[in-house]
């Protein structure tokens, strides 16, 4: 059995450890995988504009690297608004899992 790491699973890959999650869509399973480094560098870059980060950009550039089986993001784009924000969802959770937190010291 894999390791755990705030809920999600953590696989081996290249002797490193990136953590990854699984969400089922219209009958497909799609694993979301954690990004190295450079890819999420990318992905910072493809995002900026003159002001900033464009983090809904981000979250798309990311969610396309990051799920297997591959989708573009026009293809992300097609799926129902509640099934693409599991995506989303998952991507986040797999990328900043101490989000997953946040909030949960005050409602104790």
């Amino acid at each position: 059995m894999p390791a755990r790491r705030s809920g999600l699973a953590v696989v081996s890959e290249n002797n490193s450890l990136f953590a990854a999650k699984t969400v089922e869509i219209g009958g497909t399973t799609y694993t979301v995988n954690e990004l190295d480094g450079g890819t999420y560098d990318e992905c910072i870059e493809k995002a900026k504009t003159e002001t900033g980060i464009d983090t809904s950009a981000l979250l798309k550039f990311m969610t396309e690297k990051a799920i297997s089986p591959k989708l573009t993001i026009a293809e992300i784009n097609k799926l129902p608004f509640t099934k693409r924000g599991q995506l989303y969802d998952a991507v986040n959770d797999v990328h900043f899992p101490a989000r997953e937190s946040v909030g949960k010291a005050d409602n104790a």
